[in-house]
């Protein structure tokens, strides 16, 4: 598991709720699938429509930090850790949460514990000043979660840490190490945390106020234990030395491999790939990478990663659906730009389909490829649905192979410099 540098404690007086109701709803079933050569319009479906309720990984593995970033640079900066002081008002907080039950909690006439400074400090940029209440949950073995926030009246979040719990009587301390997974939706009526992979640990979940909001609402924990037989892969880096990472890895190789230029490895306890476009080398010869997938033509695949675009910087990444000899004359799919203005595309069959991203933080990329009797494919950005088209087409015709052999990592422009972490990808 990573560790983060930064650690915020937050003292707080602690009464916990303890009745809690089995609830054993998941996430409901997919709805849309394509029928037809039409694309789905864009589009803010959330990501269980088309994934699945629970996903399962087999790497004992972490989840990345959140490195916060200092307005000066464009570099990955660590805050100084900030303490926070208890508040007199003795409070009736959260409490414990447990798999596959749910909650009843308030954030009305709650402090407002964990600020919206507090969050900057770790590389989230939210307006969450209302009161806010606090829940924490152990696992013991690699998990994944679903959190459903609802029955809400106003704009409510759900932040996830990694962390730890100490008590003194009723006095308790609680340490944010290192962000999880955050809800980024404006919606009244409430929200979702899709697959969260957990390894074994401690973590606190924040529900938060958006603008000062308050509001009553359930809370559901639904876990998954991981291990199931379908085929899975997490990429985290943490295994590799710093420098060039094809060289470390059968799973990754150079696009061209003659050229000068490699992805490289950087960071110290907590590991990233870095894709970065040198002004002095040829086109030929920039950070092009591989992320081999094998040749898959039938079953239900899906992929996640996370990708940092600092700003005024761009990203790029495409996926290859069948590779050739030194990649030679590759089948590309869908290519995703993320430009430095905060603004992107995904390009399929010569159509560009637009989003919006947030630079100088993490942005979750996910993908649902089904080279199977469903034929369709679907590209998630922050858990908005993008685009939904037939699997066998390609960046820029309607006709191709129903096949995903790769990712492919790509220092496109001259303006390009991103990071990517916890590469998830799993067969079903």
């Amino acid at each position: 598991m990573r560790t983060l540098n930064l650690a915020i404690v937050l003292i707080i007086a602690a009464f916990f709720l303890t009745n809690c109701e089995q609830d054993n709803s998941f996430v409901k079933d997919a709805e849309q699938q394509i029928q037809s050569e039409q694309v789905a319009p864009v589009g803010s479906e959330e990501f269980d429509e088309v994934m699945e309720t629970v996903e399962f990984f087999t790497k004992d593995q972490s989840a990345p930090e959140i490195p916060a970033i200092d307005s000066t640079q464009t570099e990955f900066k660590f805050k100084t850790p900030i303490e926070i002081e208890a508040t007199s008002q003795v409070e009736q907080r959260g409490g414990p949460l447990q798999c596959n039950y749910s909650v009843a909690g308030s954030t009305y006439n709650k402090s407002n514990s964990v600020t919206s400074s507090h969050y900057s400090a770790m590389g989230l940029n939210a307006s969450l000043d209302g009161g806010d209440e606090i829940y924490y949950f152990t696992v013991y073995q690699n998990t994944t979660a679903f959190f459903d926030l609802k029955n809400t009246s106003a704009n409510l979040a759900m932040i996830l840490f990694r962390g730890s719990r100490n008590c003194s009587g009723s006095a308790c301390s609680f340490r944010l190490n290192q962000l999880v997974a955050r809800t980024a939706s404006s919606s009244i009526t409430g929200d979702q945390l899709y697959n969260v992979f957990l390894t074994p640990g401690t973590y606190i979940l924040v529900v938060d106020g958006a603008y000062g909001n308050a509001s009553h609402f359930n809370l559901t924990m639904n876990c998954g234990v991981l291990g199931d037989p379908a085929v899975s892969m997490l990429e985290d880096f943490n295994r590799y030395y710093n420098g060039n990472i094809s060289p470390q890895s059968s799973d990754w190789l150079k696009w061209n491999p003659y050229a000068s230029l490699d992805g490289q490895i950087t960071g110290s306890t907590n590991k990233f790939l870095f894709i970065e476009r040198n002004a002095y080398a040829s086109s030929s010869n920039q950070p092009d990478v591989l992320y081999k997938l094998a040749h898959h033509s039938n079953g239900i695949y899906k992929i996640s990663f996370d990708i940092w675009v600092p700003y005024n910087r761009s990203g790029y990444f495409n996926v290859q659906k069948q590779l050739s000899y030194n990649n030679s004359s590759n089948e590309f799919g869908a290519q995703v730009y993320f430009y430095s203005n905060g603004q992107g595309i995904v390009k399929i069959a010569g159509r560009n389909y637009a989003f919006s991203y947030r630079q100088g933080e993490w942005t979750k990329v996910k993908l649902d490829v089904r080279v199977n009797h469903e034929n369709y494919a679907a590209v998630f950005i922050n858990n908005q649905r993008i685009v939904t088209f037939p699997a066998r087409w390609s960046s820029n015709t309607t006709y191709g192979s129903n096949r995903i052999a790769a990712l492919d990592f790509f220092a496109h422009a001259s303006d390009a410099k991103f990071w990517v972490d916890n590469i998830i990808y799993e067969n079903y």
